[in-house]
């Protein structure tokens, strides 16, 4: 009896659950150049907030700042390394060099979706270019975006969220 449970259940597993392909924990993308001793006291770190929220006791407190401070130090030490060791290879190993640049310059601006509002009129109005977006979001708030001191530049939108307007302003 037990061994035809034993024997269904393994089949029901091996037929429903997923064996998804495990992640590589070497990721070359996120690279950080973590030792085991940064790693440590990483931990020790987190530990000794959580100790810190619990207890509010300022001696932890003062051991988490403590900590904070040399993780704080060790990561930056550990980047000027790393950009040392790029800079000594960078006329034999070009491609190193761009590879850093790369990684630190390109970011993922998000597209603006288009804007939809009404008009005082009540008539539904959107805009789909960049320009229209800009001219909008002015009127919309005229003291963030004074357009009369702008001259002939152009004003880019780049991020809009619920909660911060970032403007990039292109010559």
């Amino acid at each position: 009896m037990w061994e035809k449970f034993k024997c269904t259940l393994l089949d029901g597993m091996q037929a429903f659950i997923p064996k998804g392909n495990q992640r590589s924990r070497n990721n070359k993308k996120n690279y950080q150049p973590f030792t085991a001793e940064l790693k440590q006291v990483i931990h020790k770190k987190h530990r000794l907030w959580k100790r810190w929220i619990v207890s509010r006791d300022v001696a932890v407190y003062d051991e988490y700042k403590k900590i904070r401070n040399k993780v704080r130090k060790t990561t930056v030490k550990l980047a000027q390394e790393e950009q040392y060791k790029i800079s000594i290879e960078c006329k034999r190993n070009p491609k190193k060099f761009w590879h850093y640049i790369n990684r630190k310059t390109i970011s993922n601006i998000i597209n603006i979706g288009d804007l939809h509002w009404t008009d005082p009129n009540g008539k539904a109005i959107s805009a789909e270019r960049d320009s229209d977006k800009a001219a909008a979001l002015h009127d919309f708030f005229p003291q963030f975006t004074p357009l009369s001191h702008m001259g002939n530049l152009m004003l880019y939108l780049a991020l809009v969220t619920a909660f911060q307007l970032v403007w990039v302003i292109l010559i």
